[in-house]
């Protein structure tokens, strides 16, 4: 977790290929599940007081839009939200 991981969090959002936005604003599961473990990454920054917890708080829409349909996809990020450590974050997430 260093300078490096911090650009490429910041950055990938101005990687998304506009399909890829489009899919998630039609609310397509794939494409909110694959933006909600993005969204994880952001977790990890150091506190910065922009960003504060807004990935956790748009990792919690993302599971309330999908639902219990996409629960077992989801299950890794609803134990994510209930954690405030990063290294049980990079833990969880490696294991």
């Amino acid at each position: 977790m260093g300078p490096g991981h911090y650009s490429r969090v910041f950055s990938w959002p101005s990687l998304l290929l506009a399909d890829s936005v489009m899919l998630a604003k039609q609310k397509y599961p794939i494409a909110l599940v694959l933006l909600a473990y993005c969204l994880v990454f952001v977790e990890l920054l150091p506190d910065i007081w922009w960003i504060g917890r807004m990935a956790n708080r748009e990792i919690q829409v993302i599971v309330g839009i999908l639902g219990s349909r996409w629960s077992s996809a989801l299950e890794i990020l609803m134990k994510v939200m209930h954690m405030t450590s990063r290294e049980e974050i990079v833990t969880l997430m490696l294991g």
